[in-house]
């Protein structure tokens, strides 16, 4: 298998998948020297964020979604480990690739389209909640749905209430929501044609994906695990 990092070659990274070498050749990886060039070599002559880089070109492709299992009669543990997974996955999969590119983008006409400095802005906006969305149900709310299930089938490990982080994550998703119309606004205004204009495309399209992605995601949550956990806390009160 073949072990990537920043001393790697930029022809080894395009090797690997079309989609791999689709991301690169839209940060400027399109002509036939680059595949001799290191990561490392690479992004320092392009500008390109190499950690930022490495991270988006490590982080796997998630499988498909999986319409076909019933999550309203599965183990709230096996719905969580399906959430981080497949959609918690993707989502940090696309705010690397998206800020790559709309970086890109930025660095090569910012300066004279102000239009691409408001959208740049606006992206960052929406990466950072939700990116604190991630974080809060990893870090707070899951652990401790994973504790009402384990004191469900156990009678024993839970302390705590589900209540405040789920209005914490609710507010995340609101503002996240916000900021992606926001985001969108901008790109409506934005008619020029930039010296990128395949790599703006393919943020657009990366774009429309993760909001794709996103209303499947909130969905599984809202209409089905947050839901589902505070039926269980209020019976288990009840006990």
């Amino acid at each position: 298998m073949l072990r990537i990092n920043a001393s790697s070659r930029i022809g080894d990274f395009i090797d690997t998948s079309a989609d791999t070498a689709r991301l690169l050749t839209m940060l400027g990886a399109n002509r036939k020297e680059h595949r001799s060039q290191t990561l490392g070599e690479f992004c320092a002559e392009s500008g390109i964020d190499g950690s930022m880089l490495l991270d988006a070109l490590l982080t796997p492709q998630p499988s498909p979604i999986d319409q076909t299992i019933n999550w309203s009669a599965e183990p709230l543990s096996r719905l969580i480990d399906y959430i981080v997974a497949r959609h918690h996955g993707f989502v940090r999969r696309q705010l690397l690739r998206l800020q790559l590119l709309i970086d890109r983008v930025c660095n090569t006409d910012g300066n004279r389209l102000f239009e691409l400095r408001a959208i740049h802005e606006a992206f960052a906006r929406v990466r950072i909640e939700l990116q604190e969305h991630l974080v809060t149900e990893e870090e707070v709310l899951f652990p401790l749905i994973r504790g009402l299930q384990h004191y469900s089938d156990h009678r024993g490990g839970f302390m705590g209430t589900v209540d405040r982080p789920l209005s914490q994550a609710g507010q995340h998703v609101d503002e996240a929501g916000a900021n992606l119309s926001r985001l969108r606004a901008r790109i409506a205004d934005f008619t020029s044609v930039g010296s990128e204009p395949g790599t703006y495309q393919t943020f657009l399209a990366e774009l429309s994906g993760l909001e794709e992605d996103l209303k499947y995601h909130f969905a599984l949550e809202n209409d089905v695990l947050f839901p589902r956990a505070l039926k269980l806390e209020q019976e288990l009160m009840k006990v």
